[in-house]
C-alpha cells in the first residue's frame, strides 16, 4: 500500500518538473491582427505567409486522402477497439480505448480546420 502510494508521489513529481507540456503556442492558431483587423494564422507565435499557408493546405489534403493516414487511422481503431472489448481486463482499458477514438477525432478535426483557412 506504501509502495503505491510512494510510486505515484514519484510519478506525479516527475511529470511535473520534468514534463515539457504542450502550449496554445505549439499549434496553429487563428488570430486577428490587432492594427489590420484581418485573420492571420500563427505558430509558435509567428505569423504565417501565404505561401506556407497554402503548403500546410496542400500538405494537408494530400495526407487526409493518403493510404498512410488511412492505414494508421485503420490500425489505430482497431487497437482501440481490442483495448476496449476483447483485451479489456479493467474499467481503465475501455477508458484508455476511448482516448484513442478521441486522438483520432483531434487529428481529423485538425486536418478539416487546416482545409478551411481562408488565404
Amino acid at each position: 500500500m506504501i509502495k503505491k502510494r510512494l510510486q505515484k508521489l514519484f510519478i506525479g513529481f516527475l511529470v511535473k518538473h520534468l514534463y515539457k507540456g504542450i502550449t496554445s503556442d505549439d499549434v496553429l492558431a487563428l488570430q486577428v491582427n490587432p492594427r489590420t483587423l484581418k485573420p492571420m494564422i500563427t505558430y509558435q507565435g509567428k505569423s504565417l505567409d501565404p505561401e506556407r499557408l497554402m503548403k500546410i493546405k496542400e500538405d494537408a489534403e494530400v495526407f487526409e486522402n493518403s493510404f498512410l493516414y488511412k492505414l494508421m487511422d485503420t490500425n489505430t481503431r482497431l487497437a482501440s477497439q481490442n483495448k476496449m472489448f476483447p483485451q479489456s481486463n479493467v474499467d481503465n482499458d475501455l477508458l484508455f480505448g476511448k482516448a484513442m477514438l478521441y486522438n483520432l477525432q483531434v487529428q481529423k478535426e485538425t486536418l478539416e480546420k487546416i482545409k478551411e483557412f481562408k488565404l
